[in-house]
């Protein structure tokens, strides 16, 4: 199974995985031209990929899933509450599929969702699995529960969202309720957020991690991997644990998750 960040940010998110067969995307937030580009830059046959998997209907999430499902006819996976939305109404009913938190078959993948508290219906984040190996993705959520870190603990690489910086945040220009929004449980993890959280992730096996959704306004990589690094580092567990950085403006690093023999 191979997991490659296309784009990370509040421009445009979308994630690919691939298998020996089938691949899949994790959101598809960005034109369909750039979308289709980024995937011929990753290496991958687009006519591998078999389904979309939706987090949330949030613009920078979905702005070009219908026009991928309908361009490849693939599958599109996601809540009762996102369908009911009715941003992907355009989508016909034979190609939409609907998730809950069971988990379900596609192609050589095991897809579990898993609930995240935001502020759009329903959102979720997904554990997919493929060849013994577990890979997690955890962006746009306000806290980090118990019950999340139960679903993604022991995975062999996790992306998670590292959106601001505290200071940053609260002395920037953004409007106040913006602020609330962002700070609160519905909004979205902090450095130090994702730093507690690795914290608890790697002692439970996790060794490779993601940081997710960047913040270009309220945060920067540097500051980012800064404060997470320094965090691992206070409770004597920054070795031998990678901490990358996703991208708004380019595709992320190649994670190959070999199957195990």
């Amino acid at each position: 199974m191979r997991v490659i960040n296309l784009a990370s940010g509040s421009k445009g998110n979308c994630t690919l995985i691939e298998g020996q067969v089938d691949a899949i995307l994790i959101d598809c937030g960005l034109d369909l031209v750039k979308i289709e580009e980024l995937i011929y830059e990753a290496g991958c046959d687009i006519s591998k990929i078999r389904a979309i998997l939706v987090t949330h209907t949030h613009q920078d999430h979905i702005k070009s899933v219908v026009k991928f499902q309908k361009k490849y006819g693939v599958k599109v996976y996601a809540t009762d509450k996102v369908w009911e939305e009715g941003k992907l109404q355009k989508i016909e009913l034979t190609d939409r599929h609907f998730i809950t938190n069971e988990e379900f078959d596609l192609g050589e993948f095991r897809v579990c969702p898993f609930e995240v508290s935001h502020d759009a219906p329903s959102t979720v984040g997904y554990v997919v699995r493929s060849g013994g190996k577990k890979f997690a993705i955890a962006t746009d959520l306000g806290e980090m529960t118990s019950a999340i870190i139960d679903k993604i603990a022991g995975s062999d690489l996790i992306f998670l969202e590292s959106n601001y910086d505290e200071r940053m945040l609260k002395t920037g220009s953004y409007p106040r309720v913006i602020k609330e929004r962002i700070l609160s449980k519905f909004g979205h993890l902090s450095n130090i957020d994702a730093g507690e959280a690795i914290s608890v992730l790697s002692r439970l096996g996790t060794r490779y991690f993601v940081l997710m959704h960047i913040s270009e306004n309220n945060n920067t990589p540097e500051l980012a991997y800064g404060t997470v690094k320094n965090i691992l580092k206070n409770k004597n567990l920054d070795n031998n644990i990678y901490i990358g950085i996703s991208h708004q403006h380019k595709i992320g690093s190649n994670f190959l998750l070999k199957p195990i023999e």
